[in-house]
């Protein structure tokens, strides 16, 4: 269960860097972008295994959650307003509930 876990924050932190940089250049690049679906969809898969029998770890799942429709939807069409404000509501309750914990 920890090697999951671990797993699950190593590409999370991998899509995080990733993202921040290219936000930062403002520069899209080609390659990179066709992977980062996958490696959000990776990370969520493998938070949650890792959280799935840890009380406590709403915040981690629904953050799984997140990274899966968001690396889901260039593939599944799941764009237009009402996507865009449950994933959006879906990071602001994972944020929260990961606050609290700390």
């Amino acid at each position: 269960m920890k090697v999951t876990e671990t797993l699950g924050t190593l590409f999370l932190g991998i899509w995080l860097v990733v993202t921040g940089v290219q936000d930062l250049l403002n520069r899209s690049i080609p390659v990179v972008n066709d992977l980062m679906p996958l490696l959000a969809v990776l990370a969520g898969i493998f938070i949650i295994i890792g959280s799935a029998k840890l009380p406590g770890k709403l915040g981690g799942v629904l953050l799984a959650v997140w990274l899966i429709l968001t690396g889901l939807a260039p593939y599944l069409d799941l764009r237009g307003d009402i996507v865009a404000i449950l994933l959006s509501g879906f990071a602001v309750v994972a944020g929260i509930l990961i606050l609290i914990k700390r």
